[in-house]
């Protein structure tokens, strides 16, 4: 996932920019299901003892390559993995911003120096915008339950006014 840490009301969650898998089926069921933009592209993690390195080609083009300097191990609960906040289009034309929360098992977690080595944003799909400072990379193994989702947000107004249960949204 590429994601603009951002904030909702006072709450930080992670606009989802765009994310790559290599699986058509998780894809579909990403999509349809939760409002993931995803795309599938081929996706390799490799782990090395001083670094573990994540990388999306796209039509034989590497597009990302991320790297997590000097692993170290951490506790999983240590992480602060946000919620996702996806903009949407739902039935009339609407936009709007769906907020989904997941549960994580883990399985193992480290943190280290981030290493954006290639970020081409163009066959990724996100024109505009322009890294520029790296802070911390994590990388971790676990099990993920995503949530119905629960809340929308009106784009258009600040989140504190334009939050609502998505039980009681319309349509």
């Amino acid at each position: 996932m590429v994601r603009l840490i951002v904030r909702a009301g006072i709450r930080p969650r992670g606009l989802l920019i765009g994310a790559f898998t290599d699986s058509p089926a998780a894809a579909e069921r990403l999509r349809d299901n939760w409002g993931y933009r995803v795309s599938v592209a081929t996706v390799e993690f490799t782990r090395r003892h001083d670094q573990i390195r994540g990388t999306v080609s796209i039509d034989g083009t590497m597009a990302l390559d991320a790297r997590l300097q000097d692993p170290e191990p951490v506790a999983g609960g240590d992480l602060e993995l946000f919620d996702n906040l996806h903009l949407v289009n739902v039935a009339g034309g609407e936009s709007l911003i769906v907020q989904i929360d997941g549960t994580y098992q883990y399985h193992g977690a480290e943190r280290g120096a981030a290493d954006l080595a290639r970020f081409d944003p163009e066959p990724l799909g996100i024109t505009g915008i322009e890294p520029v400072y790296a802070v911390v990379a994590v990388a971790c193994r676990a099990d993920t339950e995503l949530a119905p989702p629960r809340f929308v947000i009106d784009p258009a107004v600040p989140a504190v006014a334009g939050t609502r249960r998505l039980d009681r949204a319309r349509g």
